[in-house]
């Protein structure tokens, strides 16, 4: 097409149109009276009010200067707008975050009228009280009776908690279950229990606080929980841009033993109730697999490569230690390796990082295409993992919290590390075949997932992220033996349908709900 040839473009004639009304968001049309939001909030308020005040006394007891808090769980059904502002206008709230409800089930007090057996959507805010934040707020709701008192006079800046409090369906504690739901925590635990390992890593992501003294402040009870579970905090990891606090614990076997079981013991357990924590996580959930079998010598011509090690890469891999004289990767790789991972590793165990670098500079060697002419840097973050078993995998350190290692590792391409200049700075894209498989995309993106949207903005990056892969099985609700009299077309019924039913199950996998990756 020459510089003249543009392609004719066609477009409707312009007509007008009604302005569409935006959907509610799953709100219902008529919100429940005063009276019976009273009735069934008022009880939820008197819990909170109670749990709080026990807390106030407890630290009284034991520790001056301490202003007990609380993060409040608020569950609307719908949405309702400038509530962040309004918490802003509320002395001793502090603003955590926000996300999505689906699948909310109707009750007594909330359903679609036109559709009383739908689920509902709505909205959860999460924010940090102090008793006299929540004092404030209890007093707000006593006072509205938006029945009766429609001219009630509205505090300046807090009119979006009318709207809130007519829609209110829960307001809660953050509690247990919410610390360590879906994280697979206690599942890890009783597998190095049943492994017979005597000391657990824990990754403890703390509620962030742009408030230096207030970090310190929460670390400070996070070690003193976790010594008296005999254990210590080996790392800690503040990324502000990303909003992500959180220490890397190690704790003996011993002192968590007795918590599987027994959920009113976990009630009782610093580690699990306290305000200061968020979540609860395994540590060295990164696995990749080695496979058993040896793969098959292939041969490669290498008469015909273009590579110019003089060339700067600008492909970056983050993965395990490759073989560096490999027949295909000999010349194509800059090995930059600071925390000596390579003497972790035995020749046999180099499987993923050589195979992904073998991806990248020759693409899939059956097409014969054409290979990558510049070198390619490696940055090892896996290290080889030998099971009880005779298995062999590839994970990254539990003694190393995945999102500082990452964010370490991209710091040092482009800035450099420990007075060192930046080791690649040239580099555009980079591959990150590694996924979390104890944390799959549910409610929010994970800090996992912000550090490589924030990276990819802040040095104009592109990357390649693995969406992982599931290892569960499928269960089919048919025997064996029927199964095997069923014809390919029902037997992939039957499969699809059983996927369909697990996808809470089969999500993306931490970090690949990043908004900005590939995937791969």
């Amino acid at each position: 097409m020459s510089g003249r040839d543009f392609p004719v473009l066609v477009f409707p004639k312009p007509v007008s149109a009604d302005k569409q009304e935006q959907g509610r968001g799953g709100k219902p049309d008529d919100a429940p009276t005063y009276a019976r939001q009273v009735k069934r909030l008022m009880p939820q308020f008197a819990e909170l009010l109670e749990a709080i005040e026990n807390r106030r006394i407890t630290l009284q007891d034991t520790t001056t200067g301490i202003t007990p808090e609380m993060v409040l769980v608020i569950e609307v059904i719908g949405r309702v707008e400038n509530f962040i502002n309004a918490v802003r206008n509320i002395e001793g709230l502090e603003w955590l975050g926000e996300y999505e409800l689906e699948h909310v089930e109707h009750d007594d007090w909330f359903e679609d009228p036109n559709h009383s057996e739908k689920e509902l959507k709505g909205r959860l805010f999460l924010t940090m009280t102090n008793q006299r934040a929540l004092i404030q707020i209890k007093n707000l709701f006593d006072e509205w009776d938006w029945d009766n008192n429609e001219e009630l006079k509205i505090p300046r800046g807090l009119a979006p908690l009318k709207e809130l409090f007519k829609f209110l369906h829960k307001i809660r504690s953050w509690d247990v279950n919410d610390r360590i739901q879906d994280t697979g925590l206690l599942e890890d635990w009783q597998d190095r229990i049943n492994d017979g390992q005597e000391i657990v890593p824990i990754e403890v992501e703390l509620w962030y606080s742009n408030n230096q003294s207030t970090r310190n402040e929460r670390v400070q009870k996070v070690r003193q929980i976790i010594e008296e579970l005999s254990g210590q905090v080996v790392r800690e990891c503040h990324i502000a841009e990303i909003g992500y606090h959180a220490v890397l614990g190690r704790i003996s076997i011993k002192n968590i033993s007795k918590l599987l079981d027994d959920h009113d013991t976990r009630r009782q357990i610093n580690l699990f109730k306290s305000d200061s924590i968020m979540f609860l996580r395994p540590v060295g959930q990164c696995v990749v697999g080695i496979p058993v079998t040896e793969s098959e010598k292939i041969s490669y011509d290498r008469s015909n490569l273009l590579l110019d090690v003089n060339k700067p890469p600008i492909v970056a891999l983050l993965d395990g230690m490759p073989l560096a004289q490999h027949d295909l990767l000999e010349g194509y790789l800059v090995i930059d390796d600071p925390d000596d991972f390579e003497s972790k590793y035995q020749s046999n165990e180099r499987f993923h990082g050589t195979a992904m670098a073998s991806l990248i500079c020759h693409g899939d060697l059956n097409d014969e295409g054409e290979a990558l002419r510049r070198p390619i840097y490696v940055r090892p973050i896996l290290t080889p993992d030998r099971g009880f078993d005779g298995q062999f995998h590839e994970v990254i350190p539990d003694e190393i919290l995945p999102v500082d290692l990452v964010h370490r590792s991209i710091i040092r391409i482009f800035e450099g590390d420990k007075g060192e200049p930046p080791a690649s700075p040239d580099i555009r894209v980079v591959s990150l075949s590694v996924c979390d498989q104890s944390y799959p995309f549910l409610r929010q993106m994970s800090a996992w997932a912000r550090l490589l949207d924030w990276l990819s903005w802040k040095y104009n990056i592109l990357f390649i992220v693995s969406a992982g892969n599931h290892n569960r099985d499928i269960s089919l609700p048919i025997s064996s033996d029927r199964l095997r009299e069923l014809d390919q077309g029902r037997v992939q019924n039957l499969v699809v349908n059983a996927l369909k039913e697990d996808t809470r199950h089969r999500r993306v996998l931490s970090p690949a709900e990043t908004l900005n990756p590939e995937y791969s």
